[in-house]
């Protein structure tokens, strides 16, 4: 049939079913919901940049309404990692009623108490040390300055150099932090300070119980989440495009989720073994330098460090003997979990060297502080992967979308699986809009 033309339009007569389907096409093979589509990005554009402050003020409100529905989808996509593996050895092969019905609550049950147990733990560590421990703390950086403040008058630079600060009351190094400290209130204040966060914790506790009922929703209903983006995904996109971001999705689950878990159970390892090493040893605070090391191990290449200075600042005030202990046994631990646990837990899962870790890590925490910090390696790493498919294959496409390992690998909406994980599907959700 041949297509008339309508000046630079065609029409485009395709018979489907009986009736006929007119599609509006450009010359250049511009379609109407291409057109539809950049009128509306150039407009949005327009806004954004008339309206600045209105528009920026707007995205406040929507992601402050919408930030329960984000938490649960994060807390969700960590639970999943343990309820993933709990799902594939509670009876994988039985075909009992009960067990195929039972799978999904019994493991996400089980999955939220594994997790509380380790909140648990470490409550039960530091417990009747947290006071004691800001104290202490506070009494090493004194005990710090106090030595830099010796070092500096051994250069040769006395306190004179203080007048330029205009404060007669400050004419000692050691002044200087003591009147820093009294600015914040002294030790007590900042003590108050730091417990002082439990009011602020108090005051999301509505936005904490919500993103804990959509996290119950999304990994009860984690396939129909997923069906869901997958709808969402195909009305929006192109097959092409759609397939682009399907493997994008999997390329992103994947190394978050090996790095995530790498690292959580790293952290586990290495803060159980400072504990455990510090107890034998005699040297104090054991249970809260554990705590404190592990936490910060969370951070790749240079967390366990910047923990372990502060457990030589809280021991410090106590013995300079026992610091020097602790320094020389976290030196000799890290020694071994990067040689023997590291290479097991995480090894080379995200695949990025040294270098890039940490300028990950370093321009992460500068554009986003805390979770700069925490996720920019499997940022990197997500990107250096896609980067290096579209440099091997740079016009090809997935042939089938979703294919990935991983507990959260994102599945077609036609083949639910039990490893579909809702957290990806508000990615996918994301990077498809």
């Amino acid at each position: 049939m041949k297509i008339p033309r309508l000046g630079d339009i065609e029409i485009k007569h395709t018979p489907a079913d009986g009736d006929e389907e007119v599609e509006v096409l450009l010359k250049d093979g511009w379609t109407a919901k291409r057109i539809a589509y950049v009128v509306v990005l150039l407009t949005l554009a327009i806004l954004f940049i008339v309206r600045f402050s209105d528009v920026v003020h707007l995205v406040s409100v929507v992601v402050g309404v919408l930030m329960p529905v984000f938490a649960g989808a994060v807390v969700a996509y960590l639970v999943n990692l343990i309820m993933f593996r709990l799902e594939k050895v509670y009876f994988p092969d039985s075909t009992n009623r009960f067990v195929e019905k039972s799978r999904r609550v019994v493991c996400m049950i089980l999955s939220f108490a594994i997790v509380a147990l380790v909140f648990v733990g470490v409550g039960f560590m530091v417990s009747g040390q947290v006071a004691d421990s800001f104290k202490a703390l506070i009494d090493g950086i004194t005990a710090a300055f106090t030595v830099v403040s010796e070092f500096i008058r051994d250069l040769g630079i006395d306190e004179s150099a203080l007048a330029m600060l205009g404060n007669p009351e400050i004419t000692k190094w050691e002044d200087l932090l003591t009147k820093a400290i009294e600015g914040i209130g002294g030790i007590d204040g900042i003590l108050t300070s730091a417990l002082g966060l439990g009011g602020v914790l108090t005051a999301s506790v509505v936005d904490a119980f919500f993103a804990f009922i959509f996290s119950l929703y999304f990994l009860l209903r984690k396939e129909h989440v997923m069906a869901g983006a997958h709808t969402l995904g195909r009305t929006l996109l192109s097959d092409k495009w759609y397939a682009r971001a399907c493997h994008a999705c999997a390329v992103a689950n994947d190394c978050f989720s090996r790095f995530i878990t790498g690292q959580c159970v790293e952290a586990m390892i290495l803060g159980t073994l400072c504990a455990l090493g510090m107890t034998i040893m005699g040297i104090p605070y054991a249970g809260s330098i554990g705590v404190v090391v592990g936490l910060f191990s969370l951070v790749p290449l240079v967390g366990a460090w910047v923990g372990g200075i502060i457990g030589v600042l809280m021991i410090l005030p106590i013995s300079f003997q026992q610091a020097l202990i602790f320094a020389v046994f976290l030196l000799i631990l890290q020694q071994v979990e990067g040689n023997l646990i590291y290479p097991r837990t995480v090894g080379t899962a995200v695949g990025v060297s040294a270098i890039w870790v940490l300028a990950a890590v370093f321009v992460g925490g500068a554009l986003f502080n805390v979770a700069g910090i925490l996720l920019g390696v499997p940022v990197v790493a997500t990107v250096g992967r896609l980067l290096e498919d579209f440099w091997k294959r740079p016009e090809s496409v997935p042939a089938a979308p979703g294919v990935a390992s991983g507990p959260n690998a994102p599945a077609a909406p036609t083949e639910p699986s039990a490893s579909v994980s809702p957290a990806a599907s508000t990615a996918a959700d994301g990077d498809e809009a």
